[in-house]
């Protein structure tokens, strides 16, 4: 089944450090980016706004997102938020972005085990 979606990409931020999340903000500003852009402070929230009781929500609103998820996410971490969304084939194409902070080699192994690209 293929979802009519509108062409306004709501930003889906998850990112539990208030520092992080006003920097990514402001970067996607200077880089002209305007789009809608809504924060959760942990892994949980997000997957509580993408799977309501009534079903996922991107086949009730036939609205276009992009995850950007951090790695290290209170409650339900960034990895786990990917795989419930990868499981989901709702979500199958839904552009998510794992992100960090931080320089440790073992994040970024981790990531491209599950198949997402080092940038």
């Amino acid at each position: 089944m293929t979802a009519q979606l509108t062409s306004e990409v709501i930003f889906l931020l998850a990112e539990n450090n208030d520092l992080y999340a006003d920097l990514t903000q402001a970067q996607l500003r200077q880089a002209g980016v305007h789009n809608p852009l809504m924060r959760f402070h942990t892994g949980q929230e997000i997957l509580n706004f993408l799977f309501p009781a009534e079903g996922p929500r991107l086949l009730q609103e036939r609205r276009d997102y992009l995850l950007l998820v951090d790695i290290q996410l209170p409650q339900v971490d960034g990895v786990q938020v990917w795989q419930r969304v990868k499981a989901e084939p709702a979500y199958q194409d839904l552009p998510f972005v794992l992100l960090t902070t931080g320089d440790d080699p073992r994040e970024v192994a981790l990531g491209c085990r599950l198949g997402l690209q080092a940038r």
